[in-house]
């Protein structure tokens, strides 16, 4: 982390000065995985996923088998899955003439990494808004990172090894710009923290991470 921190001459700046690198850092990361995610793609490999949706949607029946409050929290997570496998779908005409689901496609590398940014988006904005829901979208998103990261795996040493470097990189770039964010935020609120003290803290933890 300190090294990527490092090249992207995020240290010895003002709070925006570093908040600015680490958004421009996330942002570069996140283009090099979706090139990877994309060559993927383009190469014909498809991930290795299993049967995804019923994985997934088991978190969904867990909470609806208990209270009330876990109900709503399932209701919560499905609006979550509900966007990929909409576009995963596959559809034919029934007997009366009407579209029905009567399968799944396995997603791309592409589609899969959106998901989890997405999923991403999601737990950040619950997260911070101390949401019932932030647990259970963390919990998601963390599985389908897990798989994602199986998936390029079992594509193959070379694979593997690129996908970590690009996905390492995006995850220390975008973990740093949230907290620093958050950093900031509490600073505002906090005026009788001095400036200095946090500018300290905030680059000795860039240092050391």
């Amino acid at each position: 982390v300190a090294d990527r921190i490092r090249a992207a001459d995020v240290l010895g700046k003002s709070d925006e000065g570093m908040l600015e690198a680490l958004v421009i850092g996330a942002h570069e990361a996140g283009e090099s995985l979706s090139k990877v995610a994309k060559h993927l793609d383009d190469s014909g490999i498809v991930p290795s996923v299993g049967n995804l949706r019923e994985r997934l949607m088991s978190q969904v029946e867990e909470l609806k088998a208990g209270s009330g409050t876990n109900v709503a929290l399932a209701d919560s997570v499905e609006r979550e899955i509900a966007p990929l496998f909409d576009r995963l779908a596959v559809k034919q005409m029934d007997d009366l003439g009407q579209e029905v689901v009567v399968g799944y496609r396995t997603p791309s590398f592409t589609e899969l990494k959106d998901f989890k940014t997405s999923l991403g988006r999601a737990k950040k904005t619950q997260m911070r808004a101390n949401s019932l829901s932030a647990d259970e979208v963390n919990r998601l998103y963390g599985n389908v990172a897990e798989t994602l990261n199986d998936a390029a795996n079992d594509a193959g040493p070379g694979v593997a090894r690129l996908w970590k470097q690009s996905n390492e990189a995006y995850t220390d770039f975008a973990g740093l710009k949230d907290a620093l964010e958050n950093q900031i935020a509490r600073k505002a609120k906090n005026r009788f923290i001095s400036p200095s003290d946090y500018g300290t803290s905030i680059g000795a933890g860039l240092t050391t991470a």
